[in-house]
């Protein structure tokens, strides 16, 4: 039959337990709307990874499926009684003939990585439940302590597990990705732009009398703007800078220097003095 199908027995195993585990990994999300519906999901779901397991003869992995399957039905026959009671209580029974069954064929430290690779689920399980209620965060510390499980557990056995878990190792590295872009999509929406340069474009900056250069042309203050206590402060301090006169008027009136006073006769100097076309008129 996978001769004709073109399919060698060990990608079919891979094939199998992908879907199965796409199934489980994606009812996580509608667990709360779909309520038993979802949970059974995910009850057959991890009853057929262990038959494909179990196919390929890796017994612990096998065993935690049929066992984590065993967990997520217990927890379905509390909350819903009343949910398809003839099927719930077929695999229930076909449960807890299998996992005495596969419990039998560990040897060595086949126990202790079933321990493992449940622990995995647990993690795996918790991750995707986190992420699919947008704890981004708290999936994505969830999700990597899985990445972690894994890669101790596949290390017991590199020839074997790596082959027989590519799909789970495949599915988790996606949700870390995706959970990586989301977290990084977030950080450029909050992050705020910074200036570096020093322009202070756009703001006001408030400059001291000692911040001007010593020795800057003649300035003519207008007395419109400074009043003439401000107008004679500015031009003495001016005088005792630059050792020049200037012409100091009271009374608010302008002040020009005698340096400039020629020049910018004709240059008016606030915009009251600005004749506006047919102003005149």
């Amino acid at each position: 039959m996978d001769i004709l199908l073109g399919i060698p027995p060990a990608p079919k195993l891979l094939i199998g337990v992908a879907c199965c585990l796409c199934a489980t990994s994606l009812v996580v999300e509608a667990e709360e709307v779909l309520g038993p519906d979802a949970r059974w999901v995910r009850v057959y779901g991890w009853v057929q990874i262990g038959e494909k397991l179990a196919e390929a003869d890796q017994w612990p992995l096998a065993l935690g499926s049929y066992l984590e399957a065993e967990f997520q039905l217990k927890i379905l026959m509390r909350s819903a009684p009343n949910f398809e009671p003839e099927m719930v209580n077929y695999r229930f029974d076909w449960l807890k003939n299998e996992i005495p069954r596969l419990k039998k064929k560990l040897v060595g430290n086949e126990h202790d990585i079933m321990a493992k690779y449940l622990d995995f689920i647990s993690s795996f399980e918790q991750g995707q439940s986190e992420r699919f209620n947008n704890q981004f965060e708290k999936a994505l510390s969830t999700l990597n302590y899985t990445k972690v499980l894994l890669d101790e557990l596949i290390a017991e056995r590199p020839a074997e597990f790596k082959m027989a878990m590519t799909s789970q190792h495949d599915l988790l590295l996606d949700s870390i990705d995706w959970l990586n872009s989301q977290l990084n999509h977030r950080a450029t929406l909050v992050t705020p732009s910074v200036i570096n340069d020093q322009s202070y474009l756009g703001s006001t900056r408030f400059v001291n009398e000692d911040d001007l250069p010593a020795g800057v042309p003649p300035l003519t203050i207008s007395g419109d703007l400074f009043p003439s206590t401000l107008a004679n402060t500015a031009a003495l301090s001016f005088e005792k800078k630059s050792g020049a006169a200037s012409a100091i008027q009271p009374g608010g009136e302008e002040v020009i220097s005698p340096f400039r006073e020629n020049e910018l006769s004709d240059v008016p100097m606030s915009c009251k003095e600005v004749q506006l076309p047919g102003a005149g008129e």
